[in-house]
């Protein structure tokens, strides 16, 4: 329960609280999984219990500076992370003056803003004092404004990283929104952690949750093109913010707003041993993938038996449709946590007689409010008419914002049944109002 993760009721709880590995490591945490949708970030990172709101690291050549001043590694880098929070207010809270500099019109900061930032950047050899540092305006959007470290640079070998910071309007928790301080950093950290830097994402650097900022790799038309172009989907995940089409958060292939990183299957997202088991059926030739699927069914890991079948029901959607009620059945015989909640997204690739028997099967016997979550949020794709059904693929479309053009994809009489079906087991109401 998220009570027993975040609960600072009292001095006894709070206690215990703190000395959870929970709150011992902010980048471990978001790197895991993306929370959105499924659980309230105001529940899982309360202010007040959140020792450190930093959620990812200083870069390799800053360490490397500050190691040449001083042994005194945590302290620097303490005063570092301080004074960019210190910043960012004074960028949120900037309101120009009569007696504003050109400069502090042009770019939106007092030039007191940027020497503070640039003093202890020399303090510790991060910039030299020659270096023509500054803070540059780039842009406002609807979550937060953007300036560009100018001057700031690591130019090494292959890597050439410029740096801008993007402060957001407010420092409130998010519940679960998918825009917004906790929720671009969290998703930031997870791809950063799960895919490395050498994405068409850019570079995430570091976040402060409290201070409301993150630092990022500054994009333009000079910048490498990047050496992956994973797709978002194979770790659970679609990016709703941006299109390539018409140029917007996207820049010479890069896409550079972590805003709207909606989670579309939670399992694929965060269990890394049923990712990992779904990709290898999913990257075998089509000839090979159900002997491989049988090899993995009868494999014996060491534990994670529930994620192994976990996998295996995610990657039922690759199979052979004339396969996959019995590869479904299989797994249904051996029921966990995890393998629950992929056999709530593999419904609706089964033919509909099956889906809703099964999907009936599962709305009665659970208690986890993830899959009541999963179950509700499918209805709309598992009321999907037969002709649209071989191009289903993981979405999430709520049933409060279909839109036109999937409604007329969507059976009504299906639609009925299923939420026949949610209405009778609550399917709504242990979720968390997103």
């Amino acid at each position: 329960m998220i009570t027993k993760i975040a609960g600072c009721e009292n001095s006894s709880t709070q206690n215990r609280v703190y000395n959870n590995i929970c709150f011992q490591g902010l980048t471990n945490r978001m790197g895991k999984k993306v929370y959105n949708g499924f659980y309230s970030m105001e529940s899982l990172f309360p202010k007040d219990c959140t020792k450190n709101s930093i959620s990812g690291r200083l870069p390799d050549f800053m360490q490397s500076k500050i190691k040449t001043v001083t042994s005194d590694i945590e302290g620097a880098t303490k005063e570092i992370f301080d004074t960019f929070a210190q910043t960012s207010d004074e960028l949120r809270e900037f309101e120009p003056t009569a007696s504003s500099t050109i400069n502090e019109l042009k770019y939106r900061r007092k030039d007191s803003t940027v020497k503070n930032l640039e003093d202890v950047l020399i303090k510790y050899h991060i910039l030299k004092p020659w270096d023509d540092f500054n803070l540059e305006y780039i842009d406002k959007g609807g979550k937060g404004s953007v300036w560009k470290l100018a001057g700031l640079r690591n130019v090494k070998g292959m890597v050439d990283d410029e740096f801008v910071i993007k402060v957001f309007h407010t420092k409130s928790v998010q519940t679960n929104a998918f825009h917004g301080c906790y929720p671009e950093i969290n998703a930031a950290t997870y791809w950063m952690n799960t895919l490395g830097s050498e994405t068409n994402r850019g570079k995430f650097f570091w976040g402060d949750v409290n201070a409301a900022y993150m630092i990022n790799k500054f994009i333009d038309e000079d910048v490498r093109l990047p050496k992956k172009y994973p797709n978002p989907e194979d770790y659970g995940m679609k990016f709703t913010d941006e299109d390539a089409v018409h140029i917007h958060n996207v820049c010479k292939k890069y896409s550079y707003d972590w805003g709207g990183g909606v989670v579309i299957n939670q399992v694929i997202n965060s269990n890394k041993f049923a990712r990992e088991v779904m990709h290898d059926i999913q990257k075998q030739k089509e000839k090979f993938r159900i002997p491989q699927w049988q090899k993995r069914f009868h494999w014996k890991p060491n534990g994670n038996y529930d994620s192994k079948f976990a996998g295996l029901a995610l990657s039922i959607k690759f199979i052979d449709p004339s396969y996959r009620v019995s590869f479904f059945k299989q797994c249904l015989n051996h029921r966990g946590k995890y393998t629950d909640r992929a056999l709530g997204y593999t419904l609706k690739y089964l033919p509909h007689e099956n889906a809703i028997k099964y999907y009936e099967e599962l709305a009665k016997s659970t208690k986890d409010h993830v899959l009541k979550e999963i179950l509700h949020n499918e209805i709309p794709l598992l009321a999907t008419k037969d002709e649209y059904r071989p191009f289903m693929h993981d979405d999430l479309i709520r049933l409060s914002n279909i839109s036109e053009e999937y409604k007329n994809r969507i059976d009504q009489t299906r639609l009925k049944e299923y939420l026949e079906i949610a209405k009778k087991y609550q399917l709504d109401k242990d979720i968390i109002n997103l």
